[in-house]
């Protein structure tokens, strides 16, 4: 009960926090289900952003939202799925992929535990980010067809003094900007140094996600794979 309570408080407190900081301001949350382009989404939306509210946009990392400037609009990425942030925002955007896929890649970035945990938590939130969300992108369709997913998001956010490939060729810079600096990630765009190099694309989730695990995801998860249009490998 004592554990409860002290978790309890700390989620109150959070809450309050995040509220008072970012008090009646804009707030634009890029969330996404992890390696489905999330932060070339961000960006796309950052870039975006700025053409409508020149020098009056802060950016950044959920866990890093306090150390952002309190300016009119303020963009932050997320990952997990939260009601009340949720609710606090004027406005959602989400990216998904195949969680198979999805798994997979956090396996091999990350050192992911290969079971049903993780798949679990994404199809999670994927329900709750899909219902708050203004704009879902697909992350095959982001492969498919960049500038359409770049208009689509303009659309959401009212913005027409853009052109596609200028925004295209901004982020090839910012992940060669990424690339040639020795911290972690950039600050501002949020890319790391081998952002560039990951092993994208559909399907490629066989070599991690295979045997009884991808039988027990494609069972339990099934209605997710149709509802979603992926084909399951049995």
């Amino acid at each position: 009960m004592a554990s409860l309570l002290k978790r309890k408080y700390r989620r109150a407190r959070y809450l309050l926090e995040f509220y008072s900081f970012f008090g009646n301001r804009q707030l634009i949350l890029c969330a996404s289900m992890p390696r489905s382009a999330s932060t070339w989404m961000y960006n796309v939306t950052r870039i975006l952003l700025e053409k409508k509210y020149p020098g009056q946009v802060s950016a950044g990392w959920i866990k890093d939202y306090k150390e952002l400037d309190k300016k009119p609009v303020t963009l932050i990425k997320i990952h997990h799925y939260d009601a009340a942030l949720a609710r606090r925002a004027n406005t959602v955007l989400y990216s998904y992929r195949d969680v198979r896929d999805a798994f997979a890649s956090a396996i091999r970035k990350f050192g992911a535990k290969p079971d049903m945990k993780m798949p679990r938590k994404l199809i999670r939130y994927d329900a709750g980010w899909k219902s708050k969300a203004t704009c879902v992108m697909k992350y095959e369709d982001f492969v498919a067809d960049q500038g359409q997913e770049i208009q689509k998001i303009a659309q959401t956010l009212g913005v027409t003094n853009y052109k596609v490939e200028d925004i295209i060729q901004e982020i090839a810079d910012l992940k060669n900007k990424a690339r040639s600096k020795d911290k972690p990630h950039d600050k501002q765009s949020l890319f790391h140094e081998n952002h560039a190099t990951t092993k994208g694309g559909h399907g490629n989730w066989s070599n991690e996600v295979n045997g009884e695990l991808l039988q027990q995801i494609e069972s339990e998860l099934k209605d997710w794979f149709v509802e979603n249009e992926y084909e399951l490998s049995g």
